[in-house]
């Protein structure tokens, strides 16, 4: 098993690794976002390196449109039949619906429209929330939802959206991306600013591994009324993000030549000014890569 390298550096470090796989989300760390204050600290978990495999669901073969259409997926199979008509009123809007099967959008909680997930709720009990392949793997970090030492995923709320609208619960939640079949492991690797002081995080990739997708994330809360505000998120000393006040979220993508192979990269996140009351300001990287 290869591991990934995190050097310390003289702030408070703060990584998380996402594990996905057949047994689902039971074991993420290390994030201590709340909705009013973020603290930080190094967090580990029963698994060593804290990484699972991605698996590709068995499903019906009329779900062969997600190959085409969706990115990063989670999906559960309930056990048991699901009544598509109550389904249906779980949905934001639909997209297509036959008798087997319902696709459409979900909206997220307390996020905007720009945030819903798709969904693909079949008969025979299967749903899968998912992105679209040309949107960023970063997109699944749920910063609104998170607690201490629990990352939640945006996908995981559309699932317990769509559970809710069936009065049921989801058992074990898997992931997979459709875009990169080749892919079976997926990390993110996060840190958020606690002072005036900008937090780092140094990441390197082993150079034998198959790295399909780098994207990242920046959220920021920066809303202090009087006082401008601006989060910005740099990788080596290169801006990469700019949020000014009142913040949100951004994602996107990063090349080989930015995060490459074999070597240290420095990921920061920092504000101008920081009052624990009004302002969060937090980053994170999502690889998508085969290791052998």
């Amino acid at each position: 098993m290869k591991h990934w390298f995190a050097e310390h550096r003289p702030v408070r470090l703060m990584m998380i690794i996402v594990i996905v796989g057949i047994v689902g989300l039971g074991a993420v760390w290390g994030i201590d976002v709340l909705r009013n204050r973020i603290d930080s600290g190094v967090a580990t978990g029963t698994n060593d390196n804290g990484i699972f495999f991605l698996a590709r669901p068995v499903m019906a073969a009329d779900s062969t449109f997600l190959d085409e259409e969706a990115g990063i997926a989670a999906y559960t199979n309930l056990g048991t039949a699901i009544d598509l008509s109550l389904a249906r009123t779980g949905f934001k809007t639909i997209e297509q619906e036959t008798a087997d099967y319902i696709i459409g959008s979900i909206a997220l909680p307390d996020l905007p429209e720009t945030e819903d997930v798709h969904c693909f709720v079949h008969s025979d009990g299967w749903i899968v929330t998912y992105y679209l392949a040309a949107e960023p793997a970063s997109k699944i970090i749920g910063w609104v939802y998170s607690l201490p030492g629990n990352l939640i995923t945006k996908l995981d709320i559309g699932i317990d959206e769509m559970c809710n609208t069936l009065a049921t619960v989801a058992g074990d939640i898997s992931y997979y991306h459709f875009h990169y079949p080749l892919a079976n492991r997926l990390i993110v690797i996060t840190d958020c600013a606690t002072s005036t002081d900008p937090d780092s995080f140094n990441l390197k990739i082993p150079d034998d591994f198959t790295i399909y997708e780098r994207s990242w994330s920046h959220y920021a809360v920066i809303n202090c009324g009087s006082y401008t505000e601006d989060s910005y998120f740099t990788l080596n000393g290169n801006e990469i993000d700019h949020l000014t006040d009142p913040g949100g979220t951004h994602q996107g993508t990063l090349t080989f030549g930015q995060l490459g192979p074999d070597i240290f990269h420095t990921a920061t996140v920092d504000t101008d000014y920081f009052y624990n009351s009004c302002t969060q300001a937090c980053i994170g990287i999502v690889l998508v890569y085969f290791e052998p």
